[in-house]
C-alpha cells in the first residue's frame, strides 16, 4: 500500500489581467503547504457558515419559529400574546380568525395533559408526536 505525499504548493499562477489590483505583483501566495491548506479550511468555514446563516435569517423559517413558539407557550400556559400577534400579521383574519384560534389555544395545555403529556419539559418533539397522535385519533372511524 503506497503512503501518501507529503502536501505540497500548488504551483504559481498569475491571475487574470482583469482581476489584478494595482501592481500585477502585489497577488497573495503562500509560502508553506500548512498556510495554504489552513486558507482554504478558513475559506471553507466562512462559505458553510454564511450558508448557514442566509437558510435561517429567511422570512419563511421567522415564521415557522413564531408558530412553533406560539404553540410551545400556549401549551405550557405562558403569555404568547407576542408570538400570536406575529402569526396573525402573517395569516390575518382570512386563513385564521383570532378569536377561534385564541380558544383552541386556550384548550391545548389540558387536552397535553388529559393525553398524558408532561407540560413542564414539553418541547418541539413532544408536540410533533402529539398532533400526529391527535391526527391518528381523529382519521380512525368509530362505532
Amino acid at each position: 500500500m503506497d503512503a501518501v505525499a507529503e502536501p505540497q504548493l500548488p504551483r504559481k499562477r498569475r491571475a487574470p489581467a482583469q482581476h489584478e489590483v494595482g501592481d500585477s505583483g502585489t497577488h497573495y501566495f503562500p509560502s508553506t503547504p500548512k498556510e495554504y491548506f489552513r486558507h482554504m479550511y478558513h475559506a471553507a468555514i466562512d462559505v458553510t457558515t454564511e450558508c448557514i446563516r442566509s437558510r435561517f435569517n429567511q422570512k419563511d423559517f421567522k415564521v415557522y419559529q413564531s408558530i412553533q413558539d406560539l404553540l410551545l407557550k400556549a401549551t405550557a400556559g405562558e403569555d404568547h400574546d407576542k408570538e400570536l400577534a406575529k402569526v396573525m400579521a402573517v395569516y390575518g383574519d382570512t386563513d385564521l380568525q383570532q378569536y377561534k384560534l385564541e380558544a383552541q389555544l386556550s384548550l391545548l395545555p389540558e387536552l397535553v395533559r388529559v393525553m398524558g403529556y408532561d407540560t413542564s419539559r414539553f418541547d418541539i418533539a413532544d408536540l410533533l408526536d402529539f398532533f400526529s397522535v391527535t391526527r391518528k385519533c381523529s382519521q380512525t372511524p368509530t362505532e
